[in-house]
């Protein structure tokens, strides 16, 4: 009976596949910041681990304002990110509206969004990381010499 209880978690636990680690945060934004290292409802930030491929950050609800989408390598000096929307587009580091974008996130530490210019509402956002990297269409960071992968 132990060798069949045995041989079937065995079984099943060869059969599971690999695991693709995510983690996800969510916040609110209700004030404007000039940069990432700002408090009080003006940025969510998202410390990504060493193994990060990709993010995803989403935008909704009822806002007016435009939000930036920055990184850092070091934890200190921020950049302008470059993310990819869903379902196509051209790459962005800004938005003045709800949707979905992409990033290539390697060899960052940290991931931030933040309003850099409010005028009214509530701005969800939805920060994810993934292991896994993220297909690129050319999307970049623009200062910092930092620089995203990208597909030939």
């Amino acid at each position: 009976m132990s060798k069949l209880l045995f041989m079937f978690l065995a079984a099943m636990w060869f059969s599971a596949g690999p695991v693709w680690a995510q983690v996800f945060k969510e916040g609110t934004i209700t004030a404007s910041a000039s940069d990432c290292t700002a408090a009080g409802g003006a940025r969510v930030t998202l410390e990504l681990p060493p193994n990060a491929g990709s993010a995803t950050i989403t935008l909704s609800g009822t806002w007016a304002g435009t939000v930036q989408f920055s990184t850092t390598a070091d934890g200190n000096n921020y950049t302008s990110l470059n993310g990819d929307p869903f379902p196509s587009g051209t790459a962005v580091s800004s938005s003045t509206a709800n949707g979905r974008w992409a990033f290539n996130v390697s060899a960052l530490s940290q991931i931030c969004v933040r309003a850099s210019a409010y005028t009214s509402g509530t701005i969800n956002v939805g920060i994810r990381y993934s292991v896994a990297a993220a297909k690129s269409r050319g999307g970049s960071s623009t200062t910092g010499g930092i620089d995203n992968v990208r597909d030939c």
